[in-house]
């Protein structure tokens, strides 16, 4: 438990907040009233930076620019789109974002890259050199199957 003379205050209840026992919420800690009636919580960076810029957007997330998500410092977090924030991180999508040619080496330019769209709504880059060539070799491979009388 934190110190109650120093802890913010539910705005709900007047009581005050405690850290979370669990901690890091996968966005940041959170502070939350145990009131049994209440239970209302609290984010202690959208709170400070509520202080300092006034009312956030709701388009707007903190990006923590120290990269450490219980720092609370508004000097070290900056309001930005969820896109903006999942971009400047280390996620999967980030990493491939970043990318600048496919593995084979071709840049990933306007004239070289196809964006594919799936069914289930995801989308990736394609390399349109990679895929002509891979064309060309199924093509090869299934003009040696028909002439070697091979199916599949």
């Amino acid at each position: 438990m934190i110190d109650p003379v120093a802890a913010p205050l539910c705005q709900e209840c007047g009581k005050p907040l405690d850290m979370m026992t669990v901690g890091l919420n996968g966005k940041d800690y959170h502070l939350q009233c145990f009131e049994a009636a209440c239970k209302k919580t609290l984010s202690p960076v959208k709170d400070a930076l509520r202080k300092v810029h006034g009312p956030m957007s709701a388009n707007l997330m903190p990006d923590h620019l120290c990269r450490n998500r219980a720092c609370i410092n508004v000097a070290h977090t900056e309001l930005v789109t969820n896109r903006i924030n999942v971009l400047r991180g280390d996620s999967w999508s980030a990493r491939n974002a970043r990318k600048m040619a496919c593995p084979r080496g071709h840049p990933y330019d306007e004239a070289n890259t196809s964006i594919i769209h799936r069914a289930d709504g995801t989308t990736f880059r394609r390399c349109r050199i990679c895929k002509r060539e891979q064309n060309v070799r199924q093509s090869i491979l299934r003009d040696l199957r028909g002439r070697l009388g091979v199916k599949g």
